[in-house]
């Protein structure tokens, strides 16, 4: 009640002053007027507030049942706006979507809003092409990204790599689209296209070809007290920032929230890397060689996908996943998660290197991962996070390195950076080791690959110098583990990247 009464004095004092305000007169129609409670915002501010990102409202505070009117509506948005660098991506989106919603009232209480002009009143000749029906509460967000990457590889033998050149320059766009079905369900399309000097068309999302294609298509809809969601995803609806999970699947999953406690299961088929060439002889062909320096023929992957050992390419794996999170305090959060991978077919698999090289045939044994993590916000600028995940399962039988199952890092992330607030800034640092049989796909650029693991660390610098423009620097170091597979010892990769947001 006290809340609700400070919200108030908020809208009431915000109004005072307006009609000084040279904007005063072009404000929303009637920003008093109450927000509709199958709009759909109520939802999104109810997911905001339950993961952290609204200052000052615990987990279950906020009453999406409570019908609140506009200007209400856009302090909470003003509150998620500022912490809009903590946002993973399908929270980014929900800020994205109330921002567009809510920008007059926003303006009206000088809330600096990205590319939104004074209010202009429609001309009934407005001439074009028109739109007979768009689906209800529709919004469409998106971004552009331009990517240089360079750097270089101390091999084994003691060599040095160098890479960079055409396939490290790399446009990227991507174009996120919700609107409403009916009945609480929401239903959200996402499209990625990307382009470099060396790109590869592929079968689903992160061509790099210049080839675009739907990245995520989904419905989201009550059930039983909580959330369902059905469709091609990304990530996890209880915690992010996973060492085990963070590759696209086709499948379902339920979440939902009690008190303090989030809780979700899902079954997916994850997405892997084939072993069967698509056609394309100048770009897909790849030539591998063998230890005794002779070539042979082979294919190279069509997805956009990184393979493990625990997702190897050509076989498939499917995915159970439980996980649990547990909002201790505004400040801080622990974190569980469990997965069971089984194999699609028979679970025998050859990579497109095995097959041009005439290995035998590897079976999968359906491994389980365990993962805790916590996060705590030590201060108003400082975030700290830790992860820990083993796995029961060394499916190669390579005892030179260990089990090689276990997976650990700390991640320090100093300020926060939001493309709607210029002058904005943020530096991590993530201190990462991931061994070969832990991680589906980690979400750390830093992770395990087919035959190797990895450990060293990302630091990263990103600034906002004006609205929607935003620059990203980073450094990464690293070490292989194990190296059964690869080449490389110990490298460095450097990267600069440019995003525009719209």
């Amino acid at each position: 009640m006290i809340k609700q009464k400070m919200l108030l004095g908020l809208v009431s004092a915000a109004f005072l002053g307006m009609g000084s305000l040279p904007g005063a007169a072009e404000a929303a129609d009637n920003p008093f007027a109450s927000v509709p409670p199958d709009s759909g915002y109520y939802d999104d501010v109810d997911a905001l507030v339950n993961n952290g990102l609204i200052y000052g409202y615990e987990k279950g505070e906020f009453k999406k049942t409570r019908i609140i009117s506009r200007m209400e509506m856009a302090i909470f948005t003003a509150k998620a706006m500022s912490a809009m660098d903590r946002a993973g991506a399908e929270d980014a989106q929900r800020i994205q979507r109330l921002i567009k919603e809510f920008s007059g009232e926003l303006s009206d209480m000088h809330v600096k809003v990205p590319g939104v002009a004074a209010k202009k009143e429609e001309s009934k000749a407005a001439s074009g092409p028109k739109i007979k029906q768009m689906p209800k509460n529709f919004s469409l967000t998106g971004l552009i990204r331009l990517r240089d990457d360079w750097g270089h590889n101390k091999n084994a033998d003691g060599k040095d790599d160098t890479f960079g050149g055409t396939k490290n320059h790399q446009l990227l766009w991507q174009m996120f689209t919700k609107f409403d079905i009916g009945a609480g369900w929401t239903g959200e399309i996402d499209f990625l296209g990307a382009k470099d000097g060396d790109g590869d068309s592929r079968t689903t999302g992160e061509n790099t070809s210049g080839t675009a294609d739907v990245n995520k298509a989904f419905v989201t809809g009550p059930l039983a007290g909580g959330s369902v969601r059905v469709g091609r995803v990304k990530g996890s609806t209880v915690y992010g920032d996973s060492m085990i999970m963070g590759q696209y699947y086709q499948g379902i999953d339920y979440t939902r929230k009690m008190g303090k406690w989030k809780a979700g299961a899902t079954w997916g088929k994850v997405d892997y890397n084939t072993s069967r060439w698509s056609g394309d002889t100048e770009k897909v062909n790849t030539t591998y060689y063998d230890k005794d320096g002779k070539a042979h023929y082979g294919y190279k992957a069509e997805r956009g996908v990184s393979g493990s050992d625990m997702n190897p390419d050509g076989l498939g794996v499917n995915m159970t996943q439980i996980q649990t999170s547990y909002q201790a305090s505004k400040d801080f959060a622990w974190n569980m998660g469990f997965w069971h991978l089984t194999a699609r077919g028979s679970g025998n698999y050859r990579s497109s290197k095995d097959i041009a090289l005439g290995k035998a045939s590897t079976h999968y044994n359906d491994p389980n991962i365990f993962e805790t993590s916590v996060s705590w916000q030590a201060s108003r600028k400082l975030k700290v996070l830790g992860n820990f995940a083993i796995s029961d399962d060394t499916r190669g039988k390579d005892t030179d390195f260990g089990r090689q199952n276990k997976a650990y890092g700390i991640s320090f992330r100093w300020g926060q950076v939001a493309a709607s607030n210029p002058h904005s800034s943020k530096l991590q640092l993530d201190l990462l080791h991931q061994e070969r049989y832990t991680g589906i796909k980690s979400t750390y650029d830093l992770k395990n690959k087919m035959g190797e693991g990895e450990r060293g660390f990302i630091l990263d610098y990103r600034y906002v110098p004006i609205q929607n423009v935003m620059f990203d620097f980073r450094w990464m170091h690293y070490h292989s583990l194990g190296k059964t597979a690869a080449k490389t010892d110990h490298g460095n990769q450097y990267r600069v990247q440019a995003y525009y947001y719209f």
